[in-house]
Order: structure tokens, then C-alpha cells, then sequence
């Protein structure tokens, strides 16, 4: 398979309605406090601050200023270090950025997820490992979803670039592109990080640094007719066989979508399938099985 194209009429993005931003250098916080004791903004797995899961404010490391905030796990199962930083709401639409500094020694790896609801534990939009080696994955439920490296024994900068409306997750080291992706877990409400690195290579031992920590959500008001492809589903297979993949849309617009053309260029070929009798309102999806 080549590239496959969809929605010939309208793909455009959505307008920007509104933004709200957040960021915490930690310079504020008193050196050797709890970090849930001294911010309205963090919390903990548990839900307790200054208790075994929650960190303390250093000054022995620093991307900027002189504070930051230090992980270290003490088995190789991990732990306790494990924080939460909510982002205030779930989001299933909009355009989502999140940046951080991150500072890993040698022969020690590093551990994030993303929450998908409020509540911590229920459902992990995607996961991090930053292994002794260099190597990073970014995985979740649905398997694996990028990979990329980072330098050991040097701060780097951890960030993400989300298109919700179109389920486009760029993934970034040092404001460098690794790649992006479509994510089967399309939404975002927190970020927990956890002393670990007990997976993907990881030799489980656990050790790091974390400083200006920052994210932006801006929302989006529909067009009045939009739509757009979120997610395809894999062509993978033996030369001979027949496959029906799949294509998920999106209705991005104002208006209901009743009918479209969905457009699909296969090794050079275009083809068109032509869906009619629906009733796709505003954010929800529908899923194209092709003939």
C-alpha cells in the first residue's frame, strides 16, 4: 500500500476560540517540601501529599533556576515516587501541547503516562519509557504507537504537539519531530510520572529529574461543514490476500453529515466509496469498512 487519501471536499482545521496555559519551573517552592504541600496544582497517585509517593523540591539539578523535582525508585518494580499533575478536564477535541525538561543519568531510565480520565488508574492514554539506552517507546493498550532516543546524562525536552479534533499525536525530543501518530485512546486529562524503568529494555533502576513542566489547551469552534480522517486501520499482510481495512471520520463541522465520498489512492489507483444514509453529528465518528 502507498498512502491513502480521504475526504476529497473539506479537511480544514477548526478556528481557535479560547487557550489556557499552565507551567511550574518549581522555583517558587521551598527547597526539601513536598511538592503536593506546596502546589494547588500537583497531587499524587495516592491522592496524599507528603506521604511515600509524593516528591520533595531539590536544588542539586536545574534546567532553569536552581529548583527542580527528583525521582528515584527504590525496586526495581518502581516506586514510590509518583506524581500527578492534572490538566484541569478531559479533553476529547481541541489542540492540546505539553513540554517538560527531563534529566536521566547514566545506567538509569525514566518512566510517564497520560491519563485519559479525571480519575488516575481507570484508562491510559499512552505510556513512556525512556530506557538506560537511550531508547524511548510510547505505547498504550492498543500496542505500540512511537519509538525515538534521547541523549543520557543531558537534559532533554519532552513534548507533545495533539491535534484532538483529528486524532494527530506528534511526540518530540529537543523540539525535534519524532514522528506522529494516531492514537486508539484519543483524549488527555492528566499526566503521571513514576520512578520506573522496568519495561522495553529497561533494567529497572529509576533515576531523575524533572523541571519546567508546561502545557496549553486552546479550543476550537466548528466550521459549518467539515470532516476529516482520524485513524486507518493496518494493511498488513501476505502478497494475494484480500483485506477490508478500515477508516474512521470525523464530523468536524456544525452541521450533521448525512453523506460523503471517501477517496483512496491504492498503489497509484483511485477509488472512491461513496457512503450515504448516515446521520454523523457534531465530534462523533464513523467507521468506513471498504469494499
Amino acid at each position: 500500500m502507498k498512502k491513502i487519501y480521504a475526504l476529497a471536499a473539506a479537511l480544514c482545521m477548526s478556528v481557535a476560540l479560547n487557550a489556557q496555559s499552565f507551567s511550574d519551573d518549581f522555583e517558587s517552592y521551598t527547597v526539601g517540601n513536598y511538592l503536593g504541600s506546596s502546589s494547588t496544582d500537583w497531587t499524587t497517585w495516592s491522592g496524599s501529599s507528603a506521604g511515600a509517593d509524593d516528591v520533595t523540591i531539590v536544588d542539586d539539578e536545574a534546567y532553569s533556576g536552581t529548583n527542580s523535582i527528583y525521582f528515584f525508585a527504590t525496586s526495581s518494580g518502581g516506586g514510590p515516587d509518583d506524581v500527578v499533575l492534572p490538566f484541569g478536564a478531559q479533553y476529547t477535541t481541541g489542540r492540546f501541547q505539553y513540554e517538560m525538561m527531563m534529566y536521566i543519568p547514566t545506567g538509569t531510565g525514566a518512566y510517564f503516562n497520560f491519563q485519559a480520565q479525571t480519575t488516575v488508574g481507570q484508562e491510559w492514554a499512552l505510556e513512556c519509557t525512556m530506557n538506560q539506552d537511550g531508547d524511548i517507546t510510547i505505547s498504550n493498550t492498543g500496542g505500540q504507537l512511537q519509538t525515538g532516543t534521547f541523549t543520557v546524562g543531558q537534559w532533554t525536552r519532552v513534548g507533545f504537539d495533539i491535534n484532538l479534533n483529528q486524532n494527530e499525536w506528534e511526540f518530540y525530543i529537543d523540539s525535534v519531530s519524532q514522528g506522529s501518530f494516531s492514537n486508539n485512546i484519543n483524549k488527555i486529562a492528566s499526566i503521571n510520572i513514576f520512578a520506573y524503568n522496568g519495561t522495553n529494555g529497561g533494567n529497572g533502576s529509576a533515576s531523575f529529574w524533572v523541571d519546567d513542566v508546561s502545557y496549553e489547551y486552546t479550543n476550537t469552534t466548528l466550521p459549518n461543514r467539515n470532516g476529516a480522517v482520524t485513524a486507518i486501520s493496518s494493511l498488513n499482510g501476505l502478497v494475494g490476500q484480500t483485506k477490508s481495512p478500515t477508516v474512521t471520520i470525523r464530523n468536524l463541522g456544525q452541521e450533521t453529515i448525512t453523506a460523503f465520498d471517501l477517496d483512496i489512492n491504492y498503489n497509484g489507483v483511485t477509488n472512491t466509496e461513496m457512503v450515504t444514509g448516515i446521520s454523523v453529528v457534531s465530534y462523533d465518528e464513523y467507521v468506513v469498512e471498504l469494499s
